[in-house]
């Protein structure tokens, strides 16, 4: 009888344990990061600043909230610390967005907490690069463009560069240059300065003029760091034997073996200002503490830059690069930037066709205002355009159009068509002679 009422008894207490809600860390399932995703729910390991990045995970105590943070738990500093803040769901699953903030390039790591238990996890590492953001994507020689610079290294020197190819810039070649530092077979530290600057990264050769030296130093990885190589080939014998700034030329490096008889020569590529190929924009400007600057350069007139698309890239001087199209070539300037549908609006227009140079065609056409959904699922619409001119550039009887003046500038009007899609835009003007330049616009409403 005894034994009957202890089982009723266990019986009740655990339908009574059922029935109250228990949170799923009550059942000690810890904290779990498991998917770290972008906007399109692809699994992603490296941003730039400002990408979305959504973080997913189990474990957090049911009706609690979850956090985000960067690189460390605690408040926001400005550097590292909290990013986010969202409420579980009841199930113990959570998703927390976050925008990826100014930090420097390198390895990064996301950690989450549960709120109500301080339990936490990590993910990473997260993987910054560098990115350059312009105040205008096209202009003309001796305009002034702004450009900043994010997840570069902190409190380094950047030099910024005009350049046909972001990727092999035109760069001069040096061989043999003599360090002026001699091999002793003693000494195995050395260190020097590099002539030509700034250097481009993972073209430097570092070595003695003593055929019978088989080891050299190169900077493969293009980060800063030099590793030590055998002439025959292979692998690196050491992955770390110093450094070199690309930017001031400094070399701090340390052979293996001491070289001996002989002088230490290095070859390089630097960046030399080639027509039509590259221009070094400026002195070197610094970043802060999390690799981001800001600098307004100027679009070179001593060189004959012809109308083109290039990059405007920035070199750190731990090898880090990033860079933002820039076309050389027509620039329209909208005086409003977003608006409805009938709006009129008021365009510059600089670096089109002067009027009377080779055939009569500088001049706007009527159908040479046109827009178009940033991602082109309507279809370009034409702009009708106010106040139109007759005999452009003399073009012909029949021939409507706004004339560009002796410099290739126009003023004009044109109003918004209606449009079946609000939000991003793309205004196009394209000239009689095929030039054309094109402006954001945000439609508001329709």
């Amino acid at each position: 009888m005894k034994g009957k009422k202890t089982i009723m008894l266990l019986l009740i207490a655990t339908l009574l344990m059922g029935s109250i809600p228990m949170s799923i860390n009550a059942l000690d399932v810890p904290v779990e990061i498991e998917d770290v995703e972008n906007e399109d729910g692809d699994a992603i390991t490296t941003g730039v600043y400002g990408d979305v990045v959504v973080v997913k995970g189990i474990g957090v105590s049911s009706g609690y909230q979850v956090s985000v943070f960067w690189d460390a738990l605690k408040e926001w500093n400005g550097e590292e610390g909290l990013l986010n803040t969202t409420d579980a769901d009841p199930d113990g699953t959570f998703e927390i967005w976050f925008e990826v903030p100014n930090a420097t390039a390198g390895n990064h790591y996301i950690w989450v907490e549960d709120l109500k238990l301080e339990d936490n996890d990590v993910w990473g590492p997260f993987t910054v690069t560098p990115d350059v953001a312009l105040s205008s994507d096209s202009g003309l020689n001796e305009d002034d463009i702004m450009v900043k610079g994010y997840g570069f290294s902190g409190d380094e020197d950047i030099v910024l560069v005009l350049a046909r190819n972001p990727n092999v810039p035109g760069q001069t070649t040096v061989n043999n240059e003599d360090t002026d530092e001699d091999a002793d077979g003693v000494e195995t530290e050395f260190e020097f300065d590099i002539e030509e600057t700034p250097i481009w990264p993972g073209t430097v050769r570092i070595y003695s003029d003593n055929a019978s030296v088989t080891e050299e130093i190169r900077d493969d990885d293009g980060d800063g760091i030099l590793q030590s190589f055998n002439t025959t080939g292979g692998p690196a014998i050491d992955d770390n034997v110093g450094t070199i700034d690309y930017l001031t030329g400094e070399v701090e490096l340390e052979f293996t073996m001491a070289p001996v008889n002989g002088s230490i020569l290095v070859e390089y590529n630097w960046l030399d200002d080639l027509v039509n190929t590259i221009f070094v924009c400026g002195d070197a400007v610094d970043t802060n503490a999390v690799g981001f600057f800001y600098e307004e350069v100027e679009i070179p007139e001593e060189v004959d830059m012809e109308p083109r698309t290039y990059v405007i890239l920035a070199l750190d001087a731990e090898g880090n690069i990033g860079w933002a199209d820039f076309t050389i070539g027509p620039v329209i300037t909208l005086d409003y930037k977003e608006g409805p549908t009938g709006l009129i609006v008021s365009v510059e227009g600089r670096g089109f066709e002067p009027r009377g140079e080779g055939g009569p065609d500088g001049y706007v056409p009527e159908d040479g205002v046109m827009i178009q959904d940033e991602d082109g699922d309507e279809g370009a619409l034409q702009c009708t355009i106010l106040d139109l001119e007759e005999d452009p550039d003399g073009a012909g009887a029949g021939v409507d159009g706004i004339e560009n003046d002796n410099d290739g500038e126009f003023d004009l009007e044109f109003v918004v068509p209606w449009t079946w899609m609000d939000g991003d835009h793309v205004v196009t003007i394209t000239d009689e002679s095929g030039l054309f330049a094109t402006a954001d616009f945000e439609v508001t409403a329709l």
